[in-house]
C-alpha cells in the first residue's frame, strides 16, 4: 500500500499526537486511549468495504447525547481516502467534498425537516446536534483534539444517500464558518469484510 501523507499520527505506545508538515514534525499533546468496542474494523486492518479493497489508517471517536460513534479513515488501492462511520451497528461510507461551498448563513436555516439544495439535488435535513471529540488513533488527515466540540448537520436524499456537514468551532458568524461536507451512502454490515471476521 502506498499510503497518503497523514497530517496527524498518533503513537500506539505513548499516545502522543504528532502533527506532520512538509518539513517538520511537532508533538501536539496526547490523546486518550480509546476503549475497544465490537467492530469488524480496526486500525491497520485490510479488508473490503462494499466493492472497495481498503486499508484502515485511523479512527476518530465522538460522543453526543445518544452515545458514541466512530469514524474510520480508510484508503483504497488507488490511494483515494474515505470514511466509514459506525454508530451502534449501522454503517456509512462517505468522502470529503472539497468542491462544495455552502451559501452564507446556511447554518442559521439548518433545521430538521427543512430542505436545501446541494450538488444539484434536494436534501432533507434529518438532524442537527453537537458532539465532543473523545480521541483518535492511527493516521488522520486533520488534527484532532480531545474535548473539542463540533456542530454537525445530517441530511438525506432518498433511502441510501446521506450527507454530513461538520463545523469544527462554534460558528459565531454562520456567514463565514469553516465546515467540512461529506457525501456518501449507507451500507449494510454484510458489505464489510475483513479477514479477522472469517471463522476459518
Amino acid at each position: 500500500w502506498e499510503q497518503s501523507l497523514a497530517q496527524l499520527v498518533v503513537c500506539d505506545v505513548c499516545r502522543s499526537a504528532v502533527v506532520v508538515n512538509e518539513d517538520t514534525l511537532r508533538v501536539a499533546g496526547k490523546l486518550s486511549i480509546l476503549t475497544q468496542t465490537p467492530s469488524p474494523l480496526c486500525v491497520g486492518a485490510q479488508g473490503i468495504v462494499g466493492k472497495d479493497t481498503c486499508l484502515v489508517l485511523g479512527r476518530v471517536r465522538y460522543q453526543y447525547e445518544r452515545g458514541l460513534w466512530d469514524e474510520w479513515y480508510c484508503q483504497d488501492q488507488e490511494g483515494k481516502t474515505y470514511w466509514v462511520g459506525e454508530d451502534e451497528g449501522t454503517f456509512t461510507q462517505s468522502r470529503l467534498q472539497e468542491s462544495i461551498h455552502l451559501p452564507p448563513h446556511w447554518l442559521e436555516h439548518a433545521r430538521p425537516g427543512a430542505t436545501t439544495n446541494m450538488e444539484g439535488d434536494t436534501w432533507r435535513i434529518t438532524e442537527r446536534d453537537k458532539a465532543t471529540c473523545v480521541g483518535g488513533e492511527g493516521q488522520l488527515p486533520f488534527v484532532v483534539v480531545s474535548g473539542e466540540e463540533i456542530e454537525f448537520v445530517e441530511l438525506s436524499a432518498g433511502a441510501k444517500r446521506f450527507a454530513t456537514v461538520e463545523f469544527e468551532d462554534e460558528p459565531t458568524d454562520p456567514g463565514v464558518s469553516t465546515c467540512r461536507v461529506y457525501i456518501g451512502r449507507r451500507i449494510q454490515l454484510d458489505h464489510l469484510y475483513f479477514p479477522s471476521d472469517d471463522p476459518t
